[in-house]
C-alpha cells in the first residue's frame, strides 16, 4: 500500500490502514500515510482533520519527538475543542514533556466533557502526584477507582496516592483489593507489603515483598523493600545480603549502596559503609541518607572533623528536601561529641527531619519561649517525644519557674501525678486534655536552647523529681523482708519506638546477672514483655512488680525503695536517675546522643553508669561486666 493511495481514503480507513502498518513495525510508513492524508483532508474535508492530528501527534510522542506531538494535539484541540479525547491526549504529551501543571489542567478539561472516564481521572491523579498534590490526587484517583472497580490498574494506583498521603489503613484497603484482582500483579503485592510496612506490620511486610520477587525475580524497588522489613525485624545480615542482591542485578543502584552503607554501618563494619556510602553518593550525589551514613561511619573510625565536614556541607549545599535531614543529623554528632553550643540551635531542625519520627510541631498561636525575660508571664511547657525523654528534661520546668514565669505542664498521663511534684509548677495538664490560656510556649527538648545549656553548665542537681514518702516507705518495708541487695530490672522498651531493637534486651542474656549471690531481683517491666522472665534460667525467682503500677508515680516510690536499679536505655532508667538513685544503664553499640561518648558516666545524671557495647550487639559481653560489678558490690547495701 502506498502513501498516495491512502491519502484519497476517508479519514477513518487512514488510521485502519496506519494503525496496521504500526502492528508491522513499519512506523515510517504510518506516519507518511497520515501526512499525506492530513494534507488531502485539509482541502477537501476539514471536518475529518482532528483525528488524523491526534494519531499523528501520539505517533510523534512515540517516535521521541514531544515538541512536534504537543503542537499536533493542540491543532486537534482547536478545530474540535469539544473532544474529550482530544483534551486527554494532549494531557498525556504534556505529561510526556513533563508540564505536569498544564497536563493537569488538560485532563481537568477532558473530565468536563466526559466525567464517567476512568481512565481520565487516573491520569488526573498521576499527574498531580508529580505535581506533589497528593491529596487531590488520591480523589482523582478513588474517582477511578469507583468507576472501574473491576480494573485492578486503578486500584493499585489508589492505593500508592494513599500511601503518600499517610492515610495507610485505606491503602492497605485499596491495594488488597488489587491483590484480589489481580493476584500476579508484582507493584500490586509491594505496594499491600508497603501499606503493612507503615503500620508496623514488618512480617506480613516482608511476605509481600517475597511474594513481588516470586512473581519479578529482578524487581528491584521489592528487593529494596524487603530489605526495609528485614532491618525493621532488626535482621541486619539479611538486610546487607538483599541490597547485595540488588546491587548483583543492577551495579549502579544507588539506593541499594546506600542501604548496604547503613547495614554495614549497624553490623560494625565502619569502613565498609564508608565506601559503600560514598559509592552511593557518586551514583546519585542528591541521596539523603548516605550522607548521614557516611558522617556516622567517619565518626565511629575517629575521624569527627571529616564526619562534621560531611554534615556541614550537606546542610549548606545539599539538595533543599534533604537540609533538614542534614541539619538534624550534624545537630546529634554535635550533641553526641558535647558541642551543645552548636548542637541544640541545629536540634531545632528535627521537625523537618523524617529520621525524628517521636513527636510534631505544635502549631500554636503565641510565641516559642527562646529564653527572654518571663516574668509575670504564663509559659506551657509540653512534652513531644518519648518518656524517659520528658523525664530527663522536666529538670527545667522548675528552673523556668524561678525565672517569674507561672509555668503550666503538658505531660502523658502516666506522668501527671509524678510531675505535680516538681517544685515550682503551678499546673500539670495530661496530654489531650483543653489547656489553660498561656502567653508563651516551648517543648520541653528546646529547653536547652532557651536556657543556654553547655556541657559545663547541665543542670544536673538530683534528684528533681520525688516519690510520695508514705509510698515509698511501704516499698522499703516490703523489700527489707529478706536479706541481700535489691536490684530492680528493665530489659526491654516501648516496641514501638524506631531503635527499640538495638536497645532492649532478650531477657535470656539476663541469666548470668541472676546468678549473682546475695543480690535479690524485681522486674519493674510492664507490657508484654514483663512475662518473659519467668522462662529464664533464674527468672522463676524474680519477683515482677510492673502489673502494681499504675503509672510512673507508682514506679517512683519502688524504684526510690530499691538499693539498685539495672535498665536498658528506657524510661525507667530516666526516672532513677532523676531520683538520684544508683542507677546502671544497659546501652547499645550505637547508643543515643544524649550519653555522649566513650563515658561510663553521665553529667545528666550523677548517680548514672553506663555499661557499653563494644561491638554491635554483644549484650552477652555487657552482662558479664554487669554481673562482675554487683558480685563485687552485692554484700553493700545502699540505704
Amino acid at each position: 500500500m502506498s502513501a498516495g493511495r491512502g491519502a484519497s481514503a476517508g479519514p477513518a480507513a487512514v488510521l485502519d490502514r496506519a494503525r496496521g502498518l504500526l502492528r508491522r513495525g513499519a512506523a515510517a510508513e504510518a506516519e507518511a500515510l497520515i501526512r499525506a492524508a492530513l494534507a488531502d483532508v485539509a482541502r477537501a474535508d476539514p471536518a475529518g482533520e482532528p483525528p488524523l492530528l491526534q494519531y499523528l501527534g501520539l505517533l510523534r510522542l512515540k517516535r521521541g519527538d514531544p515538541a512536534e506531538a504537543e503542537a499536533l494535539l493542540r491543532r486537534a484541540v482547536a478545530l474540535r475543542p469539544q473532544a474529550a479525547d482530544h483534551r486527554a491526549n494532549l494531557g498525556n504529551v504534556l505529561d510526556a514533556r513533563g508540564d505536569f501543571a498544564a497536563a493537569a489542567d488538560s485532563f481537568r478539561a477532558a473530565l468536563a466533557l466526559d466525567a464517567g472516564n476512568p481512565a481520565i481521572h487516573a491520569n488526573l491523579g498521576n499527574a498531580l502526584m508529580k505535581l506533589g498534590r497528593v491529596a487531590e490526587a488520591a480523589s482523582a484517583h478513588a474517582r477511578a477507582a469507583a468507576l472501574k472497580p473491576s480494573e485492578p490498574r486503578f486500584a493499585h494506583a489508589l492505593g500508592a496516592a494513599l500511601i503518600e498521603a499517610g492515610r495507610w489503613p485505606e491503602a492497605e484497603r485499596a491495594l488488597g483489593r488489587a491483590v484480589a484482582l489481580a493476584p500476579d500483579l508484582a507493584d500490586a503485592q509491594l505496594g499491600l507489603g508497603m501499606a503493612r510496612a507503615r503500620q508496623g506490620r514488618h512480617a506480613e511486610a516482608e511476605a509481600c515483598c517475597r511474594r513481588a520477587l516470586e512473581l519479578d525475580p529482578r524487581h528491584l524497588r521489592a528487593l529494596v523493600n524487603l530489605g526495609s522489613a528485614l532491618l525493621a525485624q532488626g535482621r541486619h545480615d539479611e538486610f546487607a545480603a538483599v541490597q547485595r542482591r540488588a546491587l548483583e542485578i543492577d551495579p549502579d543502584f544507588a539506593e541499594a549502596h546506600a542501604n548496604l552503607a547503613a547495614a554495614l554501618l549497624m553490623l560494625g563494619d565502619h569502613a565498609g559503609a564508608e565506601a559503600a556510602a560514598r559509592r552511593a553518593l557518586a551514583l546519585k550525589p542528591g541521596l539523603i541518607e548516605p550522607r548521614n551514613t557516611l558522617a556516622t561511619a567517619l565518626e565511629r573510625r575517629g575521624r569527627v572533623d571529616e564526619a562534621l565536614a560531611v554534615l556541614e556541607l550537606a546542610a549548606r549545599e545539599g539538595p533543599v528536601e534533604g537540609r533538614g535531614e542534614a541539619h538534624f543529623g550534624l545537630a546529634l554528632m554535635l550533641l553526641r561529641r558535647g558541642d551543645f553550643a552548636r548542637g541544640w540551635a541545629e536540634y531545632e531542625w528535627r521537625w523537618g527531619a523524617r529520621r525524628h519520627h517521636r513527636g510534631a510541631r505544635r502549631d500554636f498561636a503565641e510565641p516559642q519561649w527562646r529564653g527572654e525575660d518571663v516574668a509575670g508571664c504564663t509559659l506551657l511547657l509540653h512534652a513531644e517525644q518519648g518518656l524517659g525523654d520528658t523525664i530527663q528534661f522536666l529538670r527545667y520546668a522548675p528552673l523556668a519557674a524561678r525565672r517569674g514565669a507561672r509555668v503550666v505542664l503538658e505531660v502523658p498521663a502516666s506522668l501527671v501525678r509524678l510531675a505535680r511534684r516538681l517544685e515550682g509548677i503551678a499546673e500539670v495538664v495530661a496530654a489531650g486534655d483543653a489547656l489553660p490560656r498561656f502567653d508563651l510556649h516551648c517543648p520541653l527538648l528546646s529547653l536547652p536552647l532557651a536556657f543556654g545549656t553547655r556541657l559545663d553548665s547541665i543542670p544536673a542537681a538530683t534528684p528533681y523529681l520525688s516519690a510520695d514518702p508514705a509510698e515509698a516507705a511501704a516499698w522499703r518495708r516490703r523489700f527489707a523482708t529478706k536479706p541481700g541487695k535489691a536490684v530492680g530490672l528493665v530489659w526491654a522498651g516501648n516496641p514501638d519506638y524506631p531503635g527499640d531493637r538495638d536497645r532492649s534486651l532478650d531477657p535470656a542474656l539476663l541469666a548470668p546477672l541472676l546468678a549473682v549471690p546475695r543480690a535479690r531481683f524485681f522486674s519493674l517491666q510492664v507490657g508484654g514483655a514483663a512475662d518473659a522472665l519467668g522462662r529464664v534460667s533464674g527468672g522463676a525467682g524474680v519477683e515482677s512488680l510492673g502489673r502494681e503500677f499504675t503509672d510512673f508515680a507508682d514506679t517512683a516510690a519502688a524504684v526510690s525503695a530499691l538499693d539498685l536499679v539495672i535498665a536498658a536505655d528506657t524510661a525507667v532508667a530516666h526516672l532513677a536517675g532523676a531520683l538520684n538513685r544508683p542507677v546502671w544503664i544497659l546501652l547499645p553499640y550505637a547508643s543515643d546522643w544524649r550519653w555522649l561518648v566513650d563515658r561510663t558516666d553521665s553529667p545528666w545524671y550523677p548517680s548514672a553508669v553506663l555499661f557499653r557495647q563494644q561491638r554491635p550487639g554483644d549484650w552477652p559481653g555487657v552482662i558479664e561486666r554487669v554481673a562482675a560489678k554487683l558480685a563485687s558490690c552485692a554484700s553493700v547495701v545502699n540505704t
